[in-house]
């Protein structure tokens, strides 16, 4: 769109407005259509609404009538005969609008009311009608429905033979089991509908036909107000363009001959005005071109001849605080490199220094770079003896341990021998006993013997054998006493001793585990030394990296020093170019 001259967007504007005039019609067209049939199908539904509330009314009256009378027979006013003819009179003499009145039947079909004529009395459940549809049975089945119902037929007008749409309402009455119901035609309402549509269209049509009109005027108007805008517009346009184009080329004297008072005509007078205001710019700019060709030749005094209005007047007060912001910098520039010179002398002094003083440096890190490393390998041959030491400390203290385990055995088994000792004292007492009662019955029998005489004699010889055994068991179970006696002190002090061994060995035990806890936590330690000990010669290493680094870095800042104080001589005899 932006490469479109204004002719053809004047063109595209009026075929837009030519659309949108004929979409609006034709949208007209349609919601008066679509109006129109919506009208008509909610003029059609309210008829016919009224028309059903109609027939429904008069049936609930009539049967409301009825009830009156039903009333009157359960008051026992009537009897249940009298009341239903009572009731068929009503309701063959009710009558509603111009001719609208009633029929009943019974639930089984026979006619009871039906204008009085030949019908009544007559079963006529199988009556259809001209389309061969079962009326009568259709209206009774929806006359004894909840609220009753409607039924759809078709029936001649009273002296036609044509057969036209009718609608009817029923409803029972169920006191007298009658079916009650009324009805009228509605080949009037598709006619009343019919013509209204017709009225309908041609009021469409009339209406069309000025939506039509309206469209072409309102287009006609758009086509000469367009034209006439068009030409307005284009040929000022054309002219400024023309002006635009020689100002472009350099030409500030050409001229505009437009004398209107619309947008153009002061969009013409803006470019004239312009045209002025570049020719006081230009010299502005001239002279701010000589001024910064001066600051370029080192001239930071400006001087201005013309006053600068505008921007411009922000533009010769950045000139100027510019010269001003130069000259200060430059004679701080010029004092800067003073000191610069003098400083980097300083650094080239202290740096040589720096150099000197590290190299010797370097040397004694190198030396206790030695030193740490022979101190780090007898902290690990500390670690590694240490390490022997406990597992040999372990050995013997495992050794001592069974040694323990084999004295408690000997004590208990000691202890044992006791226990057997006492026994045997009780055995050797028995024994004792044994002998001594043998001796006795050894005395005995010599006296018996002696008193037997010469039949005595060998029984003498053998009761003395037996006293001498006797008393040879006696001083044996004697001997054997004093031995089992020695021998239980023997056990007892042997019990003791063991017990004491077994003491001291316990104790040994105990203080073998504190010297094999202690050689490891020495162990431990070793090896943290020897680890630290790798650490702070791995750090002396790096410092010496350092250090030598330090040494070659103060080289260079020597002889950057020296470059630095040139270039500030450099620097100096730059700035005593320009006129502060």
């Amino acid at each position: 769109m932006k490469h479109l001259k204004i002719r053809t967007k004047m063109i595209l504007l009026l075929s837009v407005v030519l659309l949108a005039l004929s979409a609006i019609g034709l949208k007209s067209i349609k919601e008066m259509k679509n109006q129109g049939t919506q009208f008509l199908e909610a003029m059609d539904l309210e008829i016919r609404n009224n028309f059903d509330k109609n027939i429904q009314d008069q049936v609930q009256n009539a049967c409301s009538a009825l009830q009156v009378v039903y009333d009157k027979q359960v008051a026992g006013v009537y009897t249940p005969e009298e009341a239903k003819k009572i009731g068929a009179d009503l309701l063959r003499d009710l009558r509603y609008g111009e001719d609208g009145y009633f029929w009943a039947d019974t639930y089984e079909g026979v006619n009871v009311v039906l204008l009085g004529n030949a019908t009544e009395g007559t079963n006529r459940m199988n009556a259809t009608d001209a389309a061969g549809f079962d009326m009568i049975n259709h209206i009774i089945q929806v006359g004894r429905q909840d609220g009753g119902g409607y039924t759809d037929y078709v029936f001649p007008h009273s002296g036609e033979t044509e057969a036209a749409p009718k609608r009817s309402y029923s409803l029972a009455f169920e006191p007298f089991g009658w079916v009650i119901g009324t009805g009228n035609y509605t080949d009037f309402i598709d006619d009343y509908i019919a013509n209204e549509k017709s009225l309908i269209q041609a009021d469409m049509q009339k209406s069309v036909t000025t939506i039509l009109i309206f469209v072409v005027v309102c287009f006609l108007i758009s086509l000469g107000l367009g034209g006439w805008t068009a030409l307005s517009v284009i040929r000022p346009v054309g002219k400024l363009n023309e002006v635009t184009k020689q100002l472009a080329a350099g030409n500030l004297d050409a001229e505009l001959d437009i004398s209107s008072n619309d947008e153009v005509g002061q969009l013409a007078s803006s470019m004239s005005l312009l045209t002025q205001r570049l020719k006081v710019y230009i010299d502005y700019i001239n002279e701010i071109t000589y001024l910064l060709g001066e600051m370029g030749n080192g001239n930071l005094r400006l001087e201005f001849n013309h006053t600068f209005d505008g921007d411009f007047a922000r533009v010769k007060e950045a000139l100027e605080n510019t010269s001003e912001m130069l000259r200060g910098t430059m004679s701080e520039i010029s004092i800067a490199a003073d000191q610069v010179a003098s400083g980097s002398d300083q650094v080239s002094i202290g740096a040589q220094s720096l150099s000197q003083g590290a190299t010797e440096q370097a040397s004694s890190i190198e030396e206790l770079a030695a030193t740490i490393t022979d101190i780090s390998d007898q902290i690990n041959t500390n670690a590694k003896n240490a390490v022997d030491v406990g597992n040999l400390t372990q050995q013997a203290g495992a050794g001592i341990r069974e040694s323990n385990n084999y004295m408690e055995q000997m004590v208990t088994a000691i202890n044992n021998i006791s226990l057997r000792s006492n026994e045997i004292g009780k055995i050797i007492k028995a024994i004792d006993d044994i002998a001594f009662q043998t001796n006795i019955l050894a005395l005995n029998a010599a006296v018996e013997a002696a008193r037997a005489g010469s039949a005595g004699k060998g029984f003498a010889v053998v009761a003395d054998e037996v006293r001498n055994l006797a008393q040879k068991s006696a001083e044996a179970a004697k001997n054997t006493t004093t031995l089992i006696e020695e021998t239980m002190d023997a056990v007892s002090n042997g019990t003791k001793i063991a017990n004491e061994t077994a003491t001291s060995l316990q104790s040994v035990v105990e203080k073998v585990e504190k010297v094999n806890h202690m050689i490891g936590d020495i162990s431990s330690a070793s090896v943290q030394q020897a680890t630290h000990a790798q650490q702070i010669s791995v750090g002396i290493e790096q410092i010496s990296a350092v250090v030598q680094n330090n040494s070659a870095t103060a080289e260079e800042s020597a002889a950057a020093s020296e470059e630095l104080s040139s270039q500030a001589q450099m620097l100096k005899n730059h700035v005593s170019r320009f006129k502060m």
